[in-house]
């Protein structure tokens, strides 16, 4: 369990003037799709897109 050092310095961190831009881009819908695929090793579609038998 954080001490209150930890605790203030965490909610430090979430105040609105300590906000700053995200580094980089979200990612894209299809780049998703692919990471869920490699973290279960199951083929993820968007919804109405996969096609079976």
């Amino acid at each position: 369990m954080p001490g209150r050092r930890g605790v203030a310095f965490a909610l430090d961190g979430l105040r609105a003037e300590a906000a700053q831009p995200l580094p980089t881009a979200p990612l894209a819908l299809q780049q998703v799709y692919e990471v869920m695929r490699k973290l279960t090793g199951t083929p993820w579609h968007r919804a109405g897109t996969c096609r079976t038998g």
